[in-house]
């Protein structure tokens, strides 16, 4: 069972991710199949192990720690993903807005959200508020989004390693993929994530 803190995980949340889960891995498979390189040998198998970073995160801290940052990011989205369903004016509304700079008819809306009061905090309740949507506001499936944004964001450095180091693509993979504190808080519901994600595209277009 989950604590005060955390969230609630059912069979119909563990349906739900399997669906979602074998339609990425699918359209990931028929992707990597399409390329010709050696290395996307890995392709598979990084996402894999994102997946699995971003499982071991939810099972540590719904049923251990019961508390967290990632809770109040995902309950701050699923409270905008009801707004986008109800009153899609206001939550459009509420996109556009900075933290602290709420209208006066949307005060009460930002005072349910209890991550609306800082900048970096309201910009992640929003940047996940339309996944919470589609995963049917479960925190399982959305944070198999997570784990593939970021495995899309490794991925590009993997590239980028795999060009400095030719002869070892092993030791790339290994560097990008395996270190276990990347792994453990860059799959999930967290800022680390979306932070190391983006820095890891800006490397690769640099």
């Amino acid at each position: 069972m989950a604590g005060i803190g955390s969230v609630a995980i059912t069979l119909v949340d563990w349906g739900i991710w399997a669906i979602y889960f074998t339609v990425v891995l699918l359209l990931l498979a028929f992707y990597r199949w399409s390329k010709q390189e050696v290395h996307y040998r890995y392709f598979i198998a990084g996402f894999i192990i994102k997946v699995f970073g971003g499982l071991a995160y939810v099972h540590i801290f719904n049923y251990y720690y019961e508390f967290g940052d990632t809770f109040h990011y995902f309950k701050g989205a699923a409270e905008l993903s009801n707004l986008l369903i109800d009153d899609p004016v206001n939550y459009f509304k509420l996109m556009a807005t900075e933290s602290g700079k709420f209208p006066a008819e949307l005060s009460q809306v930002a005072n349910n959200i209890h991550y609306s009061k800082t900048s970096e905090e309201w910009f992640m309740v929003k940047l996940l508020s339309p996944l919470t949507l589609i995963s049917f506001q479960s925190y399982l499936v959305n944070t198999l989004f997570l784990s593939l944004i970021s495995f899309w964001g490794a991925w590009k450095l993997f590239l980028v390693f795999r060009d400095v180091l030719p002869e070892r693509e092993d030791l790339a993979f290994f560097a990008v993929f395996l270190v276990p504190s990347s792994l453990f808080w860059c799959s999930c519901i967290m800022k680390d994530t979306i932070t190391l994600a983006g820095i890891n595209y800006i490397i690769y277009a640099l």
